[in-house]
């Protein structure tokens, strides 16, 4: 299902960078540079294309240039700069934590399918850990493209809070979901410096919780909160997957849930298909409704609960619960505690 969303063509700006480094190494041969140069122009030509067009780019990619682990390489070359009007709010954010709050809150407009959310986990009290963990609901993604995503991160959460190069962020633990030949895992090792681990069930990368403190150089309140805005107005246009696709489930679920009707009923008729149909296509993708709106809910739960404009009777209404003592039952369920003691974590 992940395969047919989409991603924004921006990333034709740092092929461009990459393009332009290993063309300085000498790299690249004449016709390799000549082959890019034409997917890059391809790529800028639309303003978004498919993940698997995505995939087969690099994998080609990879192929030509005979460079294992080429995300990793690609990475070093993304900067905030190159995401436009989400590039710049994470620029002007007060620190490293607000500014993945914004990736966590308009990564929408960067791609589709599986989106980061932001967990700390204090089990440790001398030494927090705070996770960005993609969970595969739709789906997961290719080894190249998830390694690409989780160096670009690094790289430019260091460009933000300006560590020189011999004081790198380094990560304490990346699990990838895809699997990775022996011979290959020394690579990953070596570039993170930190455990690193294959074939797990979600994509996940974690950072000392102290670094979140950490204060972004470039911050200007006034402009973060003005970008924001603005950020959010570009989500509100943000064209949806194709509405009779499965892709839209989760962001039709959400506005029947702030409607207070999240029935099947309701979710089918907003994608213009019968609920049989619905129920159809959830199974041809290995899903239930009721799995799909608990899952929704939670991932919701935890993005509002990060809000403090939000209040809890607010959150509850805006997850379609009548009272907030069916959210607090429901909350314990799925995270073992209360949401007030959640977000006080937070």
């Amino acid at each position: 299902m992940l395969n047919n969303l989409l991603i924004t063509s921006d990333v034709s700006s740092f092929l461009t960078d990459f393009l332009a480094g290993m063309r300085d190494d000498g790299r690249l041969a004449p016709v390799d540079i000549a082959w890019l140069k034409t997917e890059i122009h391809a790529i800028s030509s639309d303003k978004h294309l498919s993940f698997e067009r995505w995939w087969q780019i690099l994998e080609r990619l990879e192929q030509r240039l005979k460079l294992p682990a080429i995300g990793l390489e690609i990475g070093k070359f993304v900067k905030v700069e190159h995401f436009g009007c989400l590039g710049y709010l994470l620029k002007t954010s007060r620190n490293l934590e607000q500014a993945l709050r914004c990736f966590e809150r308009f990564q929408r407009l960067l791609y589709d399918g599986n989106k980061a959310t932001l967990e700390f986990d204090w089990s440790d009290a001398d030494n927090p850990q705070a996770f960005l963990v993609w969970q595969a609901d739709f789906g997961y993604s290719s080894q190249i493209s998830d390694e690409l995503l989780i160096s670009s991160l690094i790289a430019m959460s260091q460009d933000l809070l300006e560590i020189q190069p011999d004081m790198a962020l380094r990560p304490t633990r990346i699990d990838f979901t895809n699997p990775i030949a022996p011979e290959l895992q020394p690579l990953y090792l070596e570039y993170f410096d930190c455990e690193v681990r294959f074939s797990q069930p979600n994509l996940r990368v974690g950072f000392p919780a102290r670094l979140f403190e950490l204060p972004i150089i470039g911050s200007d309140e006034n402009l973060h909160q003005l970008l924001n805005s603005q950020a959010l107005n570009l989500l509100n246009q943000a064209p949806d997957a194709d509405s009779n696709s499965i892709a839209s489930l989760h962001s039709v679920l959400a506005r029947c849930l702030h409607e207070g009707d999240p029935t099947v009923e309701a979710v089918a008729e907003k994608l213009h298909m019968s609920t049989r149909s619905l129920h159809r296509r959830l199974k041809e993708n290995g899903l239930v409704f009721r799995n799909v709106l608990r899952e929704t809910r939670k991932t919701l739960a935890r993005q509002y609960l990060a809000d403090d404009k939000i209040s809890l009777p607010e959150i509850a209404l805006m997850l379609g619960y009548s009272e907030q003592s069916a959210f607090n039952r429901a909350f314990r369920q799925w995270l073992g505690e209360s949401p007030a003691k959640f977000k006080k974590a937070l």
